[in-house]
């Protein structure tokens, strides 16, 4: 399994299925097909209220009510929080 990692924001809507992995050129191809993802160890309260700012405009109203509070999110960064499947296909 290769890990990487990326911007808390990122990496909480890929946990919450809001992102896909389709995007695989932006990332390292792993071995085996498993990523772990982290967020960056400087993902902060400031930041993530950003990401929600953008996030309520640009987001469905569906994927915006996925979205954990900070509260839940706050003790994440630089821990893995989610494992990828870079095999999977889509249809």
């Amino acid at each position: 399994m290769n890990a990487f990692t990326c911007t808390g924001s990122y990496a909480i809507m890929i946990l919450y299925g809001i992102k896909r992995t389709e995007n695989r050129n932006m990332l390292p191809e792993p071995r085996e097909g498993l990523a772990a993802i982290s967020c960056s160890k400087s993902f902060c309260k400031e930041q993530y209220g950003m990401f929600m700012a953008m996030a309520a405009h640009e987001l469905s109203d569906e994927d915006f009510e996925k979205l954990p509070s900070w509260r839940e999110v706050k003790d994440w960064p630089g821990k893995i929080i989610a494992v990828c499947d870079y095999k999977a296909r889509d249809g």
